[in-house]
């Protein structure tokens, strides 16, 4: 098949490179524009752009997928557009240069988890359970026809990264599995169960900020499993954010003022009162500092026994 490879970050790559390594040919690659980054603004490309230019593949990367986009994509005469975390809605004059239509890798078990944030959702919701989805674009978002799925268990130590790596390795050999299905029959598909349908959300900055007085534990250490490297889940200590990278609980402790910072403990951890429990905070980033363990922050923060978290 002759393929447009739609996607941007480094979630995509392995399946990118299991394309380039097939007997498909990729055509190009569509990519958002470089964006800048850092104190001194450099323009930084995409993980999947810096794939394709690495194998010579042909890069557009357009701001907005305008008419003069379509008309490009056209001249390229290609099969199957294949989309992974491109982060743009196709119009379907878009979807209408391909003869078969395009293909989404979607890291959930449709139709759970339809969306932006599928691996986050999941994590928060405490599913033990997950997939890969590889289904045909359409109109409504994450409702097309599956091609094919492959399910996977979450374990109760996993956070989002893990889960993303998981599926970066696995995605490509599904995508290669749906190809030859649509090669047999391009018609092939099964409709999903749109009543059974549920929605993530957008991640926005604050999406991971923990209410001690609110949030039971157990829904503190989901959030913190999704929201712990991108874009952060945290407490208050004073006027700083106090990123939680890992934690444990105990429930059913109770006793003192919630949000207390309690005792430290070599091998737990360092105890905050919470609503229904107790949490044990394992690695943390104060606001403007590294990411450390927390005996080395334990170690140059003391005074932070008997403080409140908000």
């Amino acid at each position: 098949m002759r393929i447009l490879f739609a996607g941007n970050p480094a979630i995509a790559v392995p399946t990118l490179e299991s394309l380039i390594a097939s007997r498909h040919d990729i055509i190009a690659v569509l990519v958002n524009p470089d964006v800048a980054s850092g104190r001194s603004k450099k323009l930084v490309a995409s993980p999947v752009k810096e794939l394709a230019k690495s194998h010579r593949i042909s890069v557009i990367d357009p701001e907005k997928l305008t008419s003069d986009v379509e008309l490009k994509v056209a001249s390229l005469s290609c099969d199957i557009l294949v989309c992974f975390a491109y982060g743009k809605i196709f119009k379907e004059s878009f979807l209408s240069l391909f003869p078969l239509g395009g293909v989404n890798i979607h890291p959930s078990l449709l139709p759970k988890h339809r969306g932006p944030t599928p691996i986050q959702s999941a994590l928060l919701h405490g599913d033990v359970h997950s997939g890969i989805t590889v289904q045909r674009l359409a109109k409504a978002m994450d409702s097309g026809d599956i091609l094919v799925q492959r399910e996977f268990d979450i374990t109760q130590w996993m956070h989002a990264s893990a889960v993303e790596e998981y599926v970066a390795s696995q995605s490509g050999d599904l995508l290669l599995q749906a190809l030859d299905l649509l090669e047999e029959n391009p018609q092939v598909g099964v409709a999903q169960n749109h009543e059974e349908a549920t929605y993530c959300q957008l991640m926005g900055s604050n999406i991971g900020r923990i209410d001690l007085k609110v949030e039971s534990v157990i829904g503190i250490y989901h959030k913190i499993r999704a929201y712990s490297y991108d874009p952060g889940a945290y407490v208050l200590w004073g006027d700083k954010r106090l990123f939680i990278s890992r934690v444990t609980y105990d429930t059913g402790v109770f006793g003192e003022k919630i949000g207390t910072v309690l005792q430290y403990d070599k091998k737990n951890g360092l105890s905050v009162q919470a609503l229904d429990g107790r949490l044990w905070l394992k690695e943390v980033q104060l606001q403007g500092k590294k990411r450390m363990d927390i005996a080395s922050f334990f170690n140059g923060n003391r005074a932070i026994i008997g403080e409140i978290l908000s």
